[in-house]
């Protein structure tokens, strides 16, 4: 069996973070299966290989640059995934 898993996107956040929540919220209403990864606070080496500074949430979509700002994960997510419930 295929490992599912690798070819979803993957989204770093800190659970205390309310940015985090709505690209969490973002992806949820879309459906949108996905891999979550929580990073320690003090982890600064884990967002900083991504995305060059201290941040998140950070979002990774399948084949494509991590990028990082909550309101550009919503943008994402409505524009690639649309009105479509399951993915």
């Amino acid at each position: 069996m295929a490992d599912t898993t690798s070819q979803q996107p993957k989204l770093y956040i800190y659970d205390f973070c309310p940015f985090s929540c709505r690209a969490r919220v973002a992806l949820g209403l879309k459906k949108v299966k996905y891999n979550v990864i929580f990073m320690a606070f003090n982890d600064v080496a884990t967002p900083t290989s991504l995305v060059g500074t201290k941040a998140a949430p950070i979002f990774v979509p399948v084949g494509e640059s991590p990028f990082t700002e909550s309101w550009d994960v919503v943008s994402y997510v409505d524009k690639h995934y649309g009105d479509s419930p399951h993915h």
